[in-house]
């Protein structure tokens, strides 16, 4: 069950990361 846990985290990192880095990229412009 926290295995579970832990990987649906790791992709919510992931993904917020994604969107923080394009976020971050738009304002760099």
């Amino acid at each position: 069950r926290s295995y579970a846990e832990g990987r649906e985290g790791n992709v919510i990192r992931s993904e917020t990361s994604k969107l923080l880095s394009l976020d971050f990229r738009e304002e760099q412009r």
